[in-house]
């Protein structure tokens, strides 16, 4: 009787287990949430030309993601029936995606909010994966989907006129005139605004930079636009307030900055340095004056 008792607990586990792996797909739970939604977000569903529906749950910085863009986001697929098809919340990783590979349910929304930015939308069949279907989704399904988007990388310009830069470009004519100045003491002006990325101390980025001592009339310490050849390396091997100022600088942007002797540790310009020149050393005790261009951004995720 024992025996028999254990058989049945055991067969209804398995039916149990069984069920559970067919309602979920076999996709793994989700270990992580969303981000809250704005306190005054508008929970009524909005509904677009094309029919899209969709609900902003919390707004973007900067300008919307616009075709040729790549972004990294958090998202959710479901179907009218509850079941996710697609997950990131299950690991927290981003989904890295292309703007202009995705169906245009996606895209349309996405065009709706930028970085920072949530979304709900609901795509119809005909926005998505039609009479076909693909995968786990049946055809002429509806799909629900919330994405939050943490990242953009910008489509590049053609950069290539800077690849011989000799001099540091114009300033924008409304670029400010007085300088802003972080906790940590760096006092830095945006020279070229975009509306791009901007480097954290993780990434590798490609600049030209001219670096003087004491001040904007100072001495040219190192200088990469008399060599019209940009320096590349990581950020988080310069001195901390080159770090710093570097990363007020947007892609394709020029940041003008100076950084305080006790924010220039040992002082070592590393990648930075001009080679055969002697100069790898900044001088002790002397703050430095820094024009720098962003070029590009090879960026590292962290989980």
């Amino acid at each position: 009787m024992k025996n028999k008792t254990i058989s049945v607990l055991l067969l209804g586990t398995l039916l149990c287990f069984l069920s559970l792996v067919t309602l979920s797909g076999c996709k793994p739970s989700e270990r992580y949430v969303p981000k809250p939604a704005d306190p005054d977000a508008d929970m009524e569903f909005k509904t677009t030309e094309s029919g899209l529906k969709y609900r902003i749950l919390r707004e973007y910085e900067g300008k919307p993601v616009k075709p040729g863009d790549k972004v990294a986001m958090m998202m959710r697929g479901s179907l009218d029936d509850g079941y996710v098809f697609d997950t990131t919340y299950h690991d927290g990783h981003l989904m890295h995606v292309d703007y202009n590979s995705l169906i245009i349910g996606m895209r349309e929304a996405l065009s709706l909010i930028g970085k920072g930015g949530m979304i709900e939308f609901i795509v119809p069949p005909k926005l998505g994966y039609g009479e076909r279907g693909q995968g786990p989704i049946p055809p002429n399904a509806a799909l629900t989907f919330l994405v939050e988007v943490e990242r953009i990388e910008r489509k590049k310009e053609d950069l290539s006129h800077r690849s011989l830069a000799d001099k540091p470009l114009e300033p924008d004519a409304d670029a400010p005139e007085e300088f802003s100045t972080t906790k940590s003491g760096v006092k830095y002006r945006l020279r070229v605004k975009t509306d791009r990325i901007k480097p954290t101390s993780l990434d590798t980025v490609s600049l030209f930079f001219r670096i003087r001592l004491n001040d904007a009339d100072g001495e040219i310490f190192n200088d990469s636009y008399h060599r019209k050849s940009a320096r590349h390396g990581p950020l988080n091997a310069l001195p901390i307030g080159i770090q710093e100022g570097i990363m007020q600088c947007p892609v394709s942007g020029s940041v003008e900055f100076i950084v305080p002797p006790e924010l220039l540790g040992d002082r070592k310009l590393t990648w930075m340095a001009i080679p055969n020149e002697g100069k790898d050393v900044l001088p002790a005790d002397t703050p430095i004056h820094f024009i720098a261009e962003l070029g590009r951004i090879q960026y590292k995720d962290v989980p």
